[in-house]
């Protein structure tokens, strides 16, 4: 009677084992204690299964890996100084007025962007914005430097 106790409990108690040890799916599941990073296209991914890490690695299929979202750029909302109808724009930018309202970046001291309009990001006036080089511009009867 013992014996049959015993394989009973043995019995019943593999699948409880199975479960907690991760086993019995087919190996598909994620193993909680992997982790892997790989860096594809300038993106850093984390991986939680060797699977993954494989197809991202391999196929640069890196969909089942995460990757840390983009951070918010932040929108240009410092008024630029104006001083006399001399409008000082910076290399982190700023926003004026000379015959319409423009969001300016410098990307050097004698080189500057500009994009009509505000809410605009840094990123955007530097990709898209319009270029002008000299030392200074004038528009709208404003002067505008950089600085």
């Amino acid at each position: 009677m013992f014996k049959k106790i015993s394989k009973f409990a043995v019995l019943a108690s593999l699948p409880i084992l199975l479960i907690a040890c991760g086993g019995g799916d087919g190996g598909g599941s994620t193993n909680s204690s992997y982790s892997a990073t790989i860096t594809k296209n300038g993106i850093t991914y984390t991986c939680k299964s060797e699977t993954a890490f494989n197809d991202c690695s391999n196929n640069s299929n890196c969909s089942s890996c995460t990757a840390p979202a983009s951070p918010t750029a932040t929108k240009i909302t410092t008024q630029c100084s104006d001083v006399n109808n001399t409008i000082s724009v910076t290399t982190d930018g700023c926003v004026f007025n000379a015959g319409g309202t423009q969001t300016g970046v410098c990307v050097s001291s004698s080189s500057l962007r500009m994009l009509s309009g505000t809410d605009k990001t840094k990123q955007e006036v530097i990709a898209s914005g319009s270029l002008f080089s000299g030392s200074s511009l004038t528009l709208g009867g404003k002067k505008i430097t950089c600085t």
